[in-house]
């Protein structure tokens, strides 16, 4: 079959998902949860690692890791790159980066 079809249910191949969504109220409470996750994640970490491993990271740590620094510090950008970026400032009436 073509694209798309991995909804039909005639095809061969199908996707499926599920999505489960729990109120931490309706437990322990919202504060017990986050110490839990908290508690959980420090156990993660000082798990025994993998050889040839540096550290133990959840998804998505290293892009926030990088999306912090790049706030604090900035990012480079070569000088051709920046020229082109100028270029659609200007279109756009905005201001160029020095």
């Amino acid at each position: 079959m073509g694209g798309g079809s991995a909804n039909n249910p005639e095809s061969k191949t199908r996707q499926s998902i599920n999505l489960t969504v729990i109120d931490p109220e309706a437990f322990e409470g919202t504060d017990y949860y986050y110490k839990e996750i908290e508690r959980f994640k420090n156990r993660v970490k000082k798990s025994k690692l993998h050889p040839g491993f540096k550290e133990i990271r959840f998804p998505g740590e290293r892009g926030l890791k990088q999306l912090k620094l790049s706030q604090e510090k900035g990012v480079d950008v070569n000088s051709e790159l920046l020229s082109k970026l100028n270029g659609i400032a200007l279109k756009y009436r905005m201001e160029e980066i020095k």
